[in-house]
């Protein structure tokens, strides 16, 4: 079974979040308070595959 999957653009003032089987999408500032509000998106469903481009420097902060 594939897992759920939620893709993340990166870059020095965004981080533009996609997920992927809910069709939803949200924006979030790339800061330590936009790291807490993306982690919390998902909830607790661990079945879940984040994956980012290393942008430089960009990327961080929330790795």
């Amino acid at each position: 079974m594939a897992k759920d999957t939620i893709g993340i653009d990166i870059s020095k003032d965004r981080l533009d979040a996609f997920w992927h089987s809910r069709d939803a999408a949200c924006s979030l500032p790339n800061t330590v308070e936009g790291f807490t509000q993306l982690c919390t998106w998902p909830g607790a469903d661990d079945g879940i595959l984040v994956v980012f481009e290393a942008t430089g420097a960009y990327h961080r902060g929330l790795e």
